[in-house]
């Protein structure tokens, strides 16, 4: 089989993890684009920039598993809202508020 090298570079495509929206951070912009994911998905495509991308999935599933489960929803947001508001807690009661984590490249 011939080598493809767009399919490798799926494979590796977590920069930074928990960056949903794929601006190059994690933060609250991330945990909302997995949100629309999540409950609009059917708005995927049908607005015009700069909202095409809202409702559809992340471009780097794994940059979006920021619990490291192997899926992007719910708990995605929520592991990434609790590193936003409570990194203290990391130390002392992990998950909660960790860094995220680049799930499993699929």
């Amino acid at each position: 089989a011939a080598f493809d090298y767009a399919e490798t570079l799926k494979l590796f495509c977590c920069k930074v993890a928990g960056d949903a929206n794929n601006d190059g951070a994690c933060n609250l912009g991330d945990a909302g684009y997995i949100n629309n994911f999540v409950f609009r998905p059917a708005v995927c495509g049908t607005l015009d920039p700069p909202l095409d991308k809202l409702g559809c999935p992340p471009d780097c599933a794994s940059a979006g598993d920021a619990n490291n489960d192997g899926a992007v929803n719910l708990g995605d947001a929520t592991y990434i809202n609790n590193f936003v508001f409570k990194p203290g807690q990391c130390a002392t009661n992990p998950p909660i508020g960790c860094p995220p984590k680049c799930g499993p490249e699929k």
